[in-house]
């Protein structure tokens, strides 16, 4: 939908739309790297792509985040393990005489 002219804007005499062909099939790609700072601290990069096919559309989008862990394996108690029985050590052989 165009704007409409008004006395505030007099330069609307144009077409303008967010709206672009991007065709009937969408294909993408992305990738990221995750970077542990501490057991449950993190910095986080993304990169996507994605295009639409007949008529080209694409968008690339790119994030830089910071996530926390709630909970992680890392930090969880695990209970000691048992120690193993010691075994009493074994005579001495001595050869009979």
């Amino acid at each position: 939908m165009a704007p409409s002219p008004s006395a505030t804007n007099s330069n609307a005499n144009f077409v303008h739309s967010d709206t672009v062909n991007g065709g009937p099939f969408a294909a993408g790609l992305g990738g990221g790297v995750v970077y542990h700072l501490t057991n449950t601290l993190a910095l986080a990069a993304e990169l996507r792509a994605l295009a639409g096919f007949w008529d080209v559309a694409t968008v690339i989008e790119a994030g830089l985040s910071v996530q926390v862990g709630v909970w992680s394996p890392g930090t969880r108690k695990v209970a000691a393990p048992k120690p193993e029985t010691e075994l009493a050590p074994e005579p001495e052989y001595t050869p009979p005489e």
